[in-house]
């Protein structure tokens, strides 16, 4: 990662020391914005990026996922790697999944123009288009949701650690139900009771 990106994931993780208020009450609703603006130009990048070269979409994915990763091993070495985790977890469950789906939608558009089948490369774009839009707004608002907790819920200093786990994996199972669900109704095949 460079000496550079080193220092600041070391800085990230001596930032999550217990007890330590490092996103003051007053500045959360400004860090709501820079976050979601931050979640959203990420995510339509991805989208925009499998759209258009592929390959580069998928780099956007495996960068965020050595920053994190690097930023855990920083956060382990610092000895705060319970309370990183206490602020990635609860928004971190909804918002890389949110990513995630965008990308999808993006580099699906893009392999529906690289491979057409018997369509048109416009028509065949266009039919991936409207099934990728819904992708790509649901993406969105995912990632709306996880700035409002990354912003007010997951640096709360009251809040211990263990309780945000606890959150994250509540969240996790309702989201994961959700698609569950919401897959098996799309498919048609919705359990009977």
């Amino acid at each position: 990662l460079g000496e550079q990106v080193m220092q600041l994931l070391r800085e990230v993780a001596e930032r999550h020391r217990p007890g330590h208020d490092w996103l003051p009450l007053m500045g959360r609703p400004f860090a709501f914005w820079i976050i979601l603006l931050n979640n959203w130009r990420v995510a339509l990048t991805g989208f925009g990026l499998g759209i258009v070269l592929i390959v580069p979409s998928l780099y956007v994915l495996f960068v965020n996922g050595k920053i994190v990763g690097g930023v855990l091993a920083a956060s382990h070495q610092a000895g705060t790697s319970t309370e990183l985790l206490g602020f990635i977890l609860p928004h971190g469950v909804i918002e890389l999944p949110a990513f995630c789906f965008a990308a999808a939608a993006g580099l699906a558009m893009g392999y529906r123009w690289l491979c057409p089948g018997d369509l048109p490369r416009w028509a065949a774009l266009v039919a991936a288009g409207r099934k990728a839009a819904p992708l790509v707004m649901g993406a969105l608002l995912l990632r709306l949701y996880a700035a409002l907790v990354e912003a007010f819920f997951s640096p709360h200093e009251k809040i211990p650690a263990p309780a945000k786990w606890v959150f994250a994996g509540l969240e996790g199972a309702a989201f994961g139900a959700y698609l569950y669900v919401r897959g098996m109704a799309l498919s048609g095949n919705v359990p009977q009771p």
